[in-house]
Order: C-alpha cells, then structure tokens, then sequence
C-alpha cells in the first residue's frame, strides 16, 4: 500500500512538473514572437510595417505615457497630467485594443515618481538617492507587464529611451533625475556640471565632452532595458523624447541596439523623434515626426510628401499640436491618407475641458478609422493627391486602375450637411464606390462607377466636416 502511494506521489509530481514546464514554455512563446511575426518594415513598401505577417497602420491613442513608473492608485499626489499618478494602464490598452487602436506610446520612467510611491529602474538607498550599479526587480517586472499585456492585444509600444524635457529640467524634473549627480551614489557633480544637465547628458561620447561615468551608466541602462526587453515582438526603440542630440551620440546607441539585436538574431526597430539624420542615416529603420508636424492637419501633406521621400515609414507617436485641434478626426485621418505609417493621440485626458468625452471621441476616432482601413490595401498604394479635385481640401491614395481612397476635408467645421462635386482621374474600367462617414463609422450604400479613362464627375453625400471613399475595380 505504501509502495503503491509512493508510486502515485511521484506519478503526480511528475504531472504537476510537466504542467508547470508545459506553462513556462508557452509564456516564453507568447513573449518571443518569430522574426516573421515581429513587428518589421514592410519588403513590399517600406513606408509601412508589417505585423505577425500582415500589414498594419498604427493608430493609437493613451493617455499616460510614464505608466511603469507611476505609483499605484491611491498612494500619490497628482503630481502633473505628465505624470500619469494613479494610473492604471491596462484599462488604457483594453480601451484601445477594443476600438481597433494598436500604437501606445512609453516613456521609461517620470522622475519624481520615485519620491511619490512609485517605481524606477534603479534600487534607492535612502529616501532621495539611488544606486545606478543595482537594479529594482519590481520596476522590470512591471514593465514586461505591460510589454506582455500590449503583446496579447497587437498592440504595438513606442518605448521611449531618454526623456530630454526630464534631463533639461521641465516640470522640475532633473532635480529628481537619477543621473542628477546629487540624487545617485555614483558619481558627483564634477561629472555633470550644469544646471539642468541636458547639454553635458547628451554629449557623453569620448569624441564629444568625454564623460565615461555617465556614458558607463547611459550604456548599462540600455543594456539592461535591451536584455528585459527584446523578446518582446512588439516594440520600436526611440532614443528619445524630442531629442536634440546630436548625430554622433544618437547613432552610437542605434548602432548598440542593433548590434544587441543580431546576436539575438532578430531586428529591432530603432527610431528618435524629428532631428533630420533619422531620415538620412541607415541606423534609423522609421522617422517620428511628432514635433516635425506640429502644425494644423491641413498643412501637414507637404511635410509628409518631403519626409516620404526618404522611403522609410513615418508615424507620429503624438498628434502634437498644442491645442484642442491635436486631438481631433482629421489630425488622424491626414496621416493615413498622405502615406504615412500611423498616429496616435498623446495625453487624451488633459486637453479638452470634458476629459471622458474626449476619451470616447478619440477612441472613436481611432476605431473608425481603422475600420476603413481594414478595407484598404493601403500598402499597395500611392500618393496621388493630384487625380482628385473638388472645391475643398481632397487627398488620394491609389493604385491606377485597381483601388482609390480619398478623403474630403473642410477647412472650417460646420454644422451644415451639404455634398461635395469631385472629380477623379480613374483609369477605364468599371468600379465599385463606397462612401465612408468618419463620424459615425459606416458607409453609405455601393455605387457603380464607370470611366472611359477620362475624369469621372461624382458627387459626395451629404456631410458637414469631412467625408471618406473607397473605390475598387469591378472584377
């Protein structure tokens, strides 16, 4: 009898280690993606990227973008809109996940979260200073929490490496910064000298000012983020949050992480946010034009049409116009239509007056966009803003006899519902045209269209702001 417990006891231990090695391995897999399924350039056209095998536009929205390090609801003060304190991220990523949104956007770490109860990268040893040699468990799992729980529901991460407002000084910020020389047990304050840090922090290179503790620091962090980090499928590196660096220093870290990357045998996407040289230098796989296209949306296409030149995707991981209008339909919908690779709303909460209405707009916004795009081969097509024309602001993407999408766009909003004459270059052939509301997300019913390989007249539905359409060759 003993003997016969004995071997069901071990029948059992046997069992219950094959479960718990069977459930490590499958969260591996979730965690490491395979370089076809990661998130890449596309071959086909590398203005736009592909993910797990298909072609995606990202359009995201999100309010905090310090989230890893914010503390748990209930323990901090609300430092600033910035800081994102009592935030709780995996609300913000079901919201998006649920209206087809796929892009957020993520900052390391806020400063002062560390003196509010949150957590940073690095383990504290008083209540002001931290040891820059030692690392903080409890940040780093937080982090591949949200990596992973990004990862489940497609949706890609921005990670933002270096935060130059946090370095310069904004908001009070590098008096808290644990490279601030008086807030670490590394280093003193011959080692960064000014007042604010920013200069001398980005020019830590031997070539440049010569700082090799701090760059000895700057260059374990990466590591260390590198090494948590590049399982993951679903990240684009930026080297900063409007970043001045300068050229040499940036591409010393994109070089580093795509060296990292190859010994992994995968590729990991490396961006920084505006300065010229991402355009030009191979180091850069994509552009992030956030502070390059803070203007209105309407002067935004022949930004676009420069940058696009450079035949890499550009995306904006902050509709960045400082005022309500960041954060409305068309500041979305130009992006898609010009070509570019995707958007995303920053900091949904702190503009408008009525936040929770601004939540649902913008989630909206992105839900019925992405709806149309889920229509479009998008990647298959050029900008060709030049085959429509109509009385108002008209824009088009299109592959010569095969597929359109346009978008009309009033340069005042109004409450009145009037069409709109157009006429497009469509060449001969039969189509099918499906007119699309942006505001409410549905099409109007098919239309028959056909072109003796001369402009076609066409007339909108009516509508008050701007107005979408989808035309397909009849097979």
């Amino acid at each position: 009898m003993v003997r016969r417990t004995y071997h069901w006891t071990l029948v059992t231990l046997g069992l219950l280690a094959a479960v718990i090695l069977s459930t490590a391995f499958f969260l591996v897999e979730d965690a490491t993606l395979s370089p076809q399924d990661r998130l890449r350039v596309s071959e086909e056209n590398p203005r736009y990227f592909k993910y797990k095998g298909k072609h995606v536009f990202l359009a995201g929205k999100t309010w905090g973008w310090t989230a890893i390090s914010a503390p748990p609801p209930g323990l901090a003060r609300d430092y600033k809109d910035d800081s994102a304190s009592q935030y709780d991220y995996r609300h913000d990523i079901e919201n998006l996940a649920a209206h087809k949104g796929n892009l957020v956007r993520l900052t390391l770490f806020w400063p002062g979260h560390g003196r509010e109860g949150g957590e940073l990268p690095y383990q504290k040893v008083d209540e002001k200073r931290y040891d820059l040699t030692k690392w903080n468990p409890a940040y780093w799992k937080r982090l591949r929490g949200f990596l992973s729980e990004c990862q489940k529901r497609d949706v890609i991460v921005n990670l933002e490496i270096f935060d130059h407002p946090a370095v310069k000084g904004w908001d009070g910020r590098w008096p808290m910064h644990p490279f601030n020389p008086d807030n670490n047990v590394n280093y003193d304050g011959r080692a960064i000298t000014t007042r604010d840090g920013s200069r001398q922090f980005f020019w830590t290179l031997p070539s440049h000012q010569k700082r090799p503790v701090v760059l000895e620091h700057q260059q374990r962090l990466v590591d260390k983020l590198l090494e948590e980090t590049w399982q993951f499928g679903n990240i684009i590196y930026s080297l900063g949050n409007e970043d001045p660096s300068p050229r040499e220093w940036s591409l010393h870290w994109a070089r580093r992480i795509h060296a990292f990357g190859r010994k992994k045998g995968v590729r990991l996407l490396v961006t920084n946010m505006s300065p010229q040289y991402v355009l030009e230098e191979k180091e850069f796989d994509v552009f992030d034009a956030q502070v390059t296209l803070r203007v209105s949306p309407l002067r935004q296409p022949p930004i676009i049409a420069r940058l696009l030149k450079y035949r890499k995707p550009v995306y904006s991981s902050g509709l960045g116009i400082r005022s309500d209008d960041s954060q409305t339909r068309d500041n979305l919908w130009i992006k898609f239509i010009t070509g570019c690779a995707g958007a995303r709303y920053h900091r949904v909460k702190g503009h408008y007056r009525d936040a929770r209405r601004n939540y649902e707009e913008t989630s909206d916004f992105v839900l019925n966009l992405q709806k149309f795009v889920d229509d479009v081969r998008f990647w298959r097509l050029d900008v060709r803003h030049a085959d429509v024309k109509a009385d108002i602001p008209a824009f088009c993407l299109s592959e010569a006899g095969k597929e359109y999408a346009i978008y009309l766009l009033r340069r005042k909003r109004s409450a009145e519902k009037r069409p709109e004459q157009i006429t497009i270059n469509l060449v001969k052939g039969r189509y099918d045209l499906r007119w699309y509301h942006p505001d409410k997300g549905r099409y109007e019913p098919n239309q028959r269209v056909t072109s003796e390989g001369r402009p076609v007249p066409l007339k909108s539905p009516p509508f008050a702001w701007d107005i979408a359409g989808h035309i397909k060759a009849r097979r």
